[in-house]
């Protein structure tokens, strides 16, 4: 049955990953709870320590995505900030606390999905970076990327969407682009 989480109220936005899961409330408090077994929550605690119950990670928060291992959030000045298990393949990178991601243009929207990150620029075109073990960067191989990587033959790009392995988007005219 389903279980009411009392403490939290005017939550705007949630968002679950695989194992956790994250509210938004209406003042930008990013609380998670769940597993932390990758550092998804981003709590700067030991990695052993799940939680049952919703902690305060960051306040000045505007926007909010659960990857599977992983949190992406972007702040109330547009700087974007990630945690918890970002996969590549041959290396990985876990930050236990909020790590802000550099060089970054204005953003529109972004996703997190299993291992890999997806961020839409004002420019309408798409960033990817992460694992890619099944082509869900979109730049035609699957090696992962620690580094962010247009996503090849987009633009014009209205909206974007990240699973576990695979990527879509919509462009302008409506049509529906996938990969991975």
């Amino acid at each position: 049955f389903p279980n009411l989480i009392s403490s939290l109220s005017d939550v705007i936005d949630i968002s679950v990953g695989n194992r956790h899961s994250l509210a938004l409330k209406s003042n930008g408090d990013l609380y998670a709870w769940g597993d932390n077994g990758q550092a998804q929550l981003g709590s700067g605690r030991s990695i052993q320590s799940d939680e049952l119950s919703p902690l305060r990670i960051m306040g000045s928060v505007k926007k909010i995505s659960a990857g599977q291992q992983h949190t992406v959030v972007e702040k109330s000045n547009g700087s974007l900030w990630l945690w918890g298990y970002h996969r590549r393949e041959g290396t990985s990178a876990m930050y236990q606390a909020p790590h802000q991601v550099q060089n970054i243009p204005s953003l529109i929207d972004f996703k997190a999905g299993g291992g890999f990150t997806l961020v839409l620029l004002a420019d309408k075109t798409v960033i990817a970076w992460g694992s890619n073990g099944s082509g869900q960067l979109g730049d035609g191989t699957t090696s992962g990327r620690g580094t962010k990587n247009l996503v090849s033959n987009l633009a014009n790009i209205e909206m974007i969407s990240a699973g576990g392995s695979h990527s879509i988007a919509t462009d302008s005219d409506g049509h529906i682009w996938a990969w991975g």
